[in-house]
């Protein structure tokens, strides 16, 4: 009789640590789901919801169109062109790199470095010598060179922007032509080291080009903006 006793009790234990473990659980379950999806809103609420936002942004739009407008805007746009935001367009040169037409890589041995290869870092070093040279502007193969502008190879191709590239590169720089041309031209720079290991360069005049806008991401998570007072928009 003691036994049967003292198995029904742990059968009734059982029983009671796994439904308050359901118990929990289903608690728990409500808890975040309230967190995830709050309380449903009333077609009146989510309209006057929607209003709320519709006027804020108007007033944003309206704060943007002031600063455009007001007799600072020329600092405006100066800050727009620094950061490659906005498209531009005026005189300047179309460099062009290819690879050695003799050159046959082996691709399927990766991490190889051809002489005669353009590799990200000639690309670089070409964007280097043209913004030296006063350039003002400069995309490559029509993706706009920003602050954060990502230059490296993929395999075969190279990414700007994270958009993949292929040979011939078009490089176009907004700036006088001529000082871009002789800066460029320099004894013993970029363009005569490419030449001398096959690499085909060949730079074009431009009396108008098109330059669109930086076209990458512009999220800051980390960095923020200083104040006058050397203090951080958080106070630090």
């Amino acid at each position: 009789m003691n036994v049967h006793r003292a198995e029904w009790i742990g059968m009734l234990t059982l029983v009671c640590v796994v439904l308050g473990g359901l118990l929990r659980l289903t608690v728990q379950t409500q808890q975040e789901y309230h967190m995830v999806f709050p309380a449903t809103m009333t077609s009146t609420e989510l309209a006057q919801e929607h209003f709320l936002m519709e006027t804020k942004i108007q007033r944003l739009q309206e704060e943007v169109a002031r600063l455009r407008d007001e007799p600072g805007s020329s600092q405006w746009n100066r800050m727009m062109m620094l950061a490659a935001l906005t498209p531009v367009a005026g005189p300047g040169v179309e460099v062009t790199l290819a690879d050695n037409p003799q050159m046959k890589p082996d691709m399927s041995i990766p991490g190889l470095s051809y002489p005669g290869i353009i590799h990200d870092a000639d690309i670089l070093r070409v964007v280097n010598e043209l913004f030296a040279a006063k350039a003002e502007a400069v995309a490559i193969d029509k993706q706009r060179v920003g602050p954060g502008t990502p230059v490296r190879c993929i395999g075969p191709l190279i990414n700007v922007n994270q958009v993949a590239c292929a040979p011939p590169y078009k490089i176009d720089a907004i700036g006088d032509p001529e000082t871009l041309q002789h800066a460029f031209d320099l004894p013993g720079g970029v363009a005569a080291e490419l030449k001398s290991v096959g690499c085909v360069v060949t730079v074009e005049h431009r009396s108008m080009m098109l330059l669109p806008a930086f076209d990458g991401a512009v999220d800051f998570k980390f960095a923020h903006t200083v104040r006058s007072s050397g203090k951080g928009d958080d106070g630090l």
